[in-house]
């Protein structure tokens, strides 16, 4: 950027560095989903409360990889459902039509570009309002086995975006870097977490204290 930092000012902005929480898990790593394990960034101990920093991250690292792997050897698949998994496999394999996503690069693109002006760093009620109701408009994507990592990329992209938004929207108060800026206080309750979880293909949220 041309900028020679022994003689000016280097420019600082507000940047994202990663959406808080992530997959819910115990203090093992174990996730509601059998078999899964989530360690690091992409889970949601608690252990550090709403707002992680990045030596916390870290630390979670170093300290939930280590767990998470000691738990999947401490529950082993027995042989009895390793035989059922490919009795499935082998004799009820799924049908299933692949398509491909109309535009999806440009849609790519779109999402990226709401979820920033939108829902980054300072939000309010009506510019939740618009990202909510431009996602909705990509709700067939739902609907659609994508032919490539890129679509399919853009399904997952779209399901985190629908919940980062609709969890910002219940948060009526600001703490750390959950900021409303039409709520500016913490607000009445605000040391809680949303957990999300799809039931029968559709979102929904149980607020835990």
């Amino acid at each position: 950027y041309n900028v020679d930092i022994t003689n000016e000012l280097v420019p600082v902005s507000p940047a994202a560095h990663y959406m808080m929480g992530g997959v819910k898990t115990d203090t093992n790593g174990i996730t509601s989903i059998r078999g899964l394990y989530a360690a690091g960034e992409v889970a949601c101990t608690g252990v550090h409360g709403a707002n992680r920093l990045a030596s916390n991250s870290l630390l979670e690292g170093l300290v939930y990889s280590a767990r998470a792997g000691k738990a999947t050897l401490n529950t082993p698949i027995s042989s009895e459902q390793l035989a059922a998994g490919i009795e499935e496999i082998t004799h009820h394999p799924p049908i299933t039509r692949y398509s491909s996503i109309p535009d999806h690069e440009e849609i790519r693109h779109e999402l990226k570009k709401v979820m920033w002006e939108r829902v980054g760093i300072i939000r309010c009620g009506e510019s939740l309002r618009v990202a909510k109701d431009k996602i909705a408009g990509w709700s067939f994507i739902y609907g659609v086995n994508p032919l490539t990592r890129r679509e399919l990329e853009l399904k997952n992209m779209l399901t985190v975006a629908e919940v980062i938004t609709e969890a910002a929207i219940l948060r009526k108060g600001s703490v750390g870097a959950h900021y409303r800026s039409d709520f500016p206080q913490r607000g009445e309750r605000w040391q809680r977490h949303i957990t999300w979880r799809k039931v029968d293909g559709e979102l929904m949220y149980e607020s835990v204290e």
